[in-house]
């Protein structure tokens, strides 16, 4: 496969080539597949059973949420109904934690403040915390139900429900994310969330009760709009090239991941079959000798030649995932991180400012150790799910054949 469709490459794909669908299908295309299919293999147009069988089965599980959620992550049907219910809960912790803990590294390292710091070469001034996470808890929780919300109306776009839930919830949120800029040049510090953008206010609001502070939140926040449109501009155009440029080079990553991967599950089948063949020839009577060394020690130099080029190959591949994996998170923090755009656009100096490469790569390190950290939790918290369930699938299992035992 030398072309781009080697985005999410699934592990488990068997039912998915049942249905003769990708494993990152819609549920739109996974229902019109099955249609089509059942169609064309039902016994009474000449069909089989066991083919309509196969059909049935991948439909049943790849056109429910929960089931194929199951399917993808242990790549079986077994007690599959069982499964599904217990991974509900682990879905449900790695759909949300990801925000809170990100949020939480970030506030506990002090990365936005450090980049603030780097990036205008001032004194290191310590945000509160409701401006740290502002901007990224308003705008995953925007999104989230926006795009629930737009592929229950739309199913048939989830990939422009998605894109267009993300400038909405970038645009709504933006002002939360300038705020903290202001807030940070000012040397303000609030006492909570109900404060976030009266720092500056003109009155003293130290003792207006917390509900009435709301209240005076909302036209500051509508205020943000009107004399830092093109700030809320740039944030959103900002994000959308921060987001194509790390999804484009990750792409070129796990291109190259899986390339390594199938190299070295052909150089694990060739070794594999080299063995058996030396089996099947020491199995033979002994003292018999070929008489064509000469052949064997031709074939064995090709041998030795395919491992080298192998060899050389999965290097190669190892190499270009790493080094797009470290790019997927350099090249969009460097170029398109929004303090680079509060810079420019203020006239505080060049695009390319020494102080705006040190801020980039502290901001990229950071996503690269978040994004590590998510998905190694994920999958602890996906696997403890999955073994939790069997645990207690097989105990009901040995309670159930007991009772009737004794019945």
């Amino acid at each position: 496969m030398d072309d781009l469709t080697f985005l999410n490459v699934n592990p488990y794909p068997k039912l998915y080539e049942v249905l003769g669908v990708p494993t990152d299908a819609s549920p739109t295309a996974i229902k019109e597949a099955y249609k089509r299919l059942s169609l064309e293999n039902h016994p009474d147009r000449g069909g089989t059973s066991e083919r309509m069988s196969e059909i049935n089965e991948a439909w049943d599980v790849l056109s429910d949420f929960d089931k194929r959620f199951v399917y993808d992550n242990i790549g079986t049907t077994y007690n599959i109904d069982q499964m599904k219910n217990a991974s509900r809960v682990p879905r449900f912790i790695m759909n949300h934690f990801a925000v809170p803990l990100i949020t939480f590294l970030d506030k506990s390292l002090g990365i936005t403040d450090v980049i603030f710091t780097y990036t205008f070469n001032s004194t290191y001034f310590k945000l509160s915390p409701c401006h740290v996470y502002g901007f990224r808890v308003i705008q995953y929780t925007v999104d989230s139900i926006l795009n629930n919300q737009l592929n229950r109306l739309f199913p048939k776009n989830i990939r422009l429900n998605t894109i267009v839930s993300d400038i909405v919830s970038t645009t709504v949120a933006a002002p939360f994310q300038i705020a903290s800029y202001y807030a940070f040049l000012n040397r303000a510090n609030v006492s909570g969330f109900s404060e976030y953008f009266l720092f500056d206010y003109p009155k003293d609001i130290r003792s207006v009760p917390a509900v009435l502070k709301f209240f005076y939140n909302f036209p500051q926040y509508i205020k943000y709009f009107s004399k830092s449109y093109k700030l809320i501009a740039g944030i959103v155009l900002f994000r959308f090239a921060y987001t194509f440029s790390h999804y484009f080079l990750s792409s070129i990553s796990d291109y190259a991941e899986h390339r390594l991967l199938q190299n070295q599950s052909e150089q694990q089948e060739e070794q594999n079959e080299n063995e058996r063949k030396k089996n099947t020839g020491f199995s033979r009577y002994y003292g018999q000798q070929s008489n064509n060394d000469n052949d064997n020690n031709d074939n064995s130099s090709n041998d030795n030649d395919k491992q080298e080029k192998r060899e050389q190959n999965s290097l190669k591949w190892f190499v270009v995932n790493r080094v797009f994996r470290i790019l997927s998170f350099l090249v969009p923090s460097t170029l398109f991180s929004v303090h680079r755009l509060f810079y420019v656009l203020e006239g505080r100096g060049n695009y390319f400012d020494t102080s705006l490469i040190r801020a980039g790569v502290v901001d990229a390190f950071f996503n690269w150790g978040s994004d590590y950290t998510v998905s190694v939790i994920q999958q602890q918290v996906r696997t403890f799910g999955t073994i939790l369930k069997a645990i207690i699938h097989n105990v009901r299992s040995i309670v159930v054949s007991n009772t009737n035992k004794q019945q």
